[in-house]
């Protein structure tokens, strides 16, 4: 598996077509990511899904309810770790908003 195939990117504000979630989506798709997109409604992501549904995988997230953020985090983490323990520093690690890409 090449790095950028064992990446993976939690995006947020993805439930708008023509906005910045979904062409941050669409940009790291093309390099590669396995992508979670999420926004408040799942209906406003199918396209996007349909797009790469190996790849695009969709979840509801308020990011002003840190409960739901919590949730989310711990699902992808739970879900893409395969070092059995996601929070380990030396497993998966979590980078900053707008991190520069490679």
């Amino acid at each position: 598996m090449s790095q950028s195939a064992s990446k993976v990117a939690l995006i947020t504000g993805c439930d708008t077509e023509d906005g910045i979630g979904q062409a941050v989506c669409h940009e790291l798709l093309q390099r590669g990511y396995r992508i979670y997109a999420t926004g408040l409604a799942l209906g406003n992501m199918e396209s996007l899904k349909k797009s790469r549904p190996e790849s695009v995988h969709t979840m509801v997230m308020d990011v002003t309810k840190e409960e739901e953020v919590q949730r989310v985090v711990a699902e992808v983490g739970i879900r893409t770790c395969r070092c059995g323990n996601w929070e380990s520093r030396g497993c998966c690690h979590r980078v900053p908003l707008l991190t520069r890409l490679p």
